[in-house]
């Protein structure tokens, strides 16, 4: 009923926000071209109503991310369906094409997703080393410039790729943080890639192993490649 609702919606011509309440990721493809924006309110409990009329009114400048990866549709998940039960659920719980670190296919909202009132640009970060050993923290500063008439919080996030490794995640999220940026200012944000980023299963340990070979960095405002700028590091 919910989805007919939205849909007769639509047909007023009227812009639609649509304020979802969930507890977790929903397929909304089919509801997409139904609303103009979506405002996630997630369970938000006593002040949740205060908190949303703040960002729709425009007295709150929202800068959260989600948490979790929103498929396009069940199908976007077929290899771990069951065909055969009575009651579609998860039969196969392999990681493969799953989460953000799995799923090589582009999700409907991808993990690290989010808007804001500003508009941030990210300009060519810089490594305080372009090859390190496994035993060293690596350093990324990463210039943000606010390109809006309104302050704002970005919240930069930095991930790491294992090149020429079949077995290892397509990408994994190693730093992020949480700046406020004045409009037009320019903020060079450094953050650390710990040691242990370079921690890999290994078969022969059965545990975590430092493995070396060459890396990608990714940085920027979500996970989604398209939206982030990348480096090469060499671990030795």
């Amino acid at each position: 009923m919910q989805r007919e609702l939205l849909n007769e919606l639509r047909k007023t011509g009227k812009p639609i926000v649509f304020v979802l309440c969930t507890g977790s990721s929903l397929g909304l493809e089919q509801d997409e071209k139904n609303y103009d924006a979506l405002l996630n309110g997630w369970y938000g409990g006593q002040s949740g109503g205060t908190a949303v009329a703040d960002v729709l009114a425009g007295d709150y400048n929202p800068s959260g991310r989600l948490p979790i990866t929103f498929y396009k549709n069940l199908e976007q998940l077929d290899n771990n369906l069951s065909k055969t039960s009575k009651h579609q659920g998860f039969e196969n719980y392999d990681m493969q094409g799953r989460t953000y670190r799995y799923m090589k296919e582009k999700p409907l909202y991808a993990f690290g997703h989010g808007l804001s009132y500003s508009k941030f640009v990210y300009g060519n970060a810089k490594l305080n080393k372009n090859v390190i050993n496994t035993n060293e923290n690596l350093t990324i500063t990463i210039p943000v410039t606010n390109n809006s008439e309104r302050d704002g919080e970005e919240v930069i996030q930095v991930y790491m790729k294992r090149n020429n490794d079949a077995l290892a995640p397509v990408k994994t999220l190693r730093a992020f943080e949480r700046v406020l940026i004045k409009s037009k200012e320019t903020k060079n944000i450094q953050l650390t890639i710990s040691e242990d980023s370079f921690k890999f299963y290994d078969e022969k340990a059965d545990d975590l192993a430092p493995k070396a070979g060459d890396y990608t960095i990714f940085y920027g405002g979500t996970s989604d490649e398209s939206g982030l700028k990348n480096l090469q590091l060499k671990v030795n």
